[in-house]
Parts: structure tokens; sequence; C-alpha cells
């Protein structure tokens, strides 16, 4: 038979062991809630940091890529000086033929100087393309031809023969190796618009990869940070009922 103080103490006991409970429970949430906090923090930083390397990974494919269309760019645009100066040449030289004069030379000197500084940058820039090397010499001997063609003209025309100077250029031969020069010109473009096309389009391939990409992962990174949203905010407001109860 239980007394007045017995069922007191048992009260009291019974009292203290639902507070007790209680504030377990505040802990444990709180533990709980640090603990999602904590694990959609690392969700955002391991998101964020797949994002970062494959967006640098894209990022460097898209330059890569880039940097072969401008390559082929340049390719063609020595090519186009190249044939240019293969006509100033001439121009220079007929000048001179036909007038005698010495001040038309410039021009032949001008355009000749330009003209083997560009076929030296083409060589350059087709160094590592094996398809165009073969090419590339066809060019520099046709180059070469035409350049002695010409300057054997001068040669007649300083030596007081202009008349066979003008025999030379209209006979058809500079014309020939001209054309020669032309063909092996556009041979070389040929070769390069192919694989500027192919370029361009692994470049393009590449911009939409690289925006694809950032694009998904951004959408995951809102979709975790949302998600880490939604469960603070529910643990936060059980944290306060409970505070609340205990209260």
């Amino acid at each position: 038979m239980r007394t007045p103080f017995s069922e007191f103490l048992h009260l009291f006991q019974l009292t203290q062991t639902r507070w007790h409970n209680k504030a377990l429970d505040q802990r444990f949430m709180k533990f709980t809630l640090d603990t999602k906090i904590l694990a959609g923090f690392i969700a955002c930083s391991v998101a964020l940091l797949i994002v970062s390397l494959l967006s640098f990974r894209n990022s460097e494919r898209f330059i890569a890529a880039n940097a072969q269309v401008t390559h082929t760019h340049q390719v063609l645009s020595e090519l186009d000086q190249i044939l240019l100066h293969s006509v100033n040449v001439e121009s220079g030289v007929r000048g001179y033929v036909i007038a005698g004069k010495e001040s038309f030379l410039e021009l032949f000197n001008e355009s000749k100087k330009g003209l083997l500084e560009h076929m030296a940058q083409a060589r350059l820039l087709t160094r590592d393309n094996q398809a165009q090397l073969p090419n590339i010499e066809n060019l520099e001997n046709a180059i070469a031809d035409r350049l002695n063609n010409l300057e054997r003209s001068i040669e007649l025309g300083r030596n007081d023969q202009l008349e066979a100077a003008r025999e030379l250029v209209a006979s058809g031969t500079g014309k020939q190796l001209q054309d020669k020069v032309r063909d092996y010109i556009l041979k070389i473009k040929q070769i390069e618009e192919i694989l500027l096309s192919q370029r361009e389009a692994t470049r393009d391939s590449d911009a939409k990869s690289f925006n694809n990409v950032f694009i998904i992962l951004l959408v995951v990174i809102i979709a975790v940070l949302a998600i880490v949203y939604v469960i603070i905010m529910t643990n936060i407001r059980a944290l306060r009922v409970a505070e609340a109860q205990a209260s």
C-alpha cells in the first residue's frame, strides 16, 4: 500500500524522467540538425567541385579546339598573301620592262620580300601536318621558279636587252609558272578548308557540351540547396515545437 509520500515521490520521478527525455530529444534534434546542415554543405561543396572540374576540362577542350580553328585561318591567310605577292612581283617586272625604269622594281623587291616571308610562315604553320608537307615543298619550288623567271627578265633589262626581256615576259612562260603557283595554293587551301570544317564542328560541339554540363550541374546544385533548405526548416520548426512543449 502506497503512502502519500511514496505517491508524491513516484510522481516527482516520473516528471523528472519526462523532462529528461524531452531534454534528450531536444539535444538529439539539435545534433540531427547540425548533421544535416553539415551534410548539405558537403553535398553543395562536392557539387561545386564537380562543376569546377568539368567546367575546367570542357573549357580546356574548347580553347584547344578554338586554337586549331584560329591556326587554320592563319594558314589560309598566309596562302592568300602568297598569292597576292606572287601577282605583285610580276606587276613590278612588267612595269620595268615596259618603261625601262628601275623605280618599278621597288614593287618587285617589296613583293618578293613579302612573298618569301609569308611562304616561310606557311611552312612553319604546317610543319606538323604531314599531308601538307609535299604540297608546301611543291609550292616553294614553284615560287622559286617564278622568281627566277622574273629575275631573268630584270637581268636582261639591266644588260640593255629590254626587248629580249619583253619577249620573255610575253612568251607565256611566266603565266605557266604562275598557274603552277595558283594550283598548289588551291590544293593546300582545299585541305585546310576541310580541316577548318572539322575543327569548327569540334569547337562548336565542345562549346555545346560545356553549356549542357554547366546547366545540368547548376540544376543539381539548386536542387541540393532546396532539399537542404526544406530539411533545415522542418527540423527548426520541430525544434521550436519541442522547446515550447518543454517550457
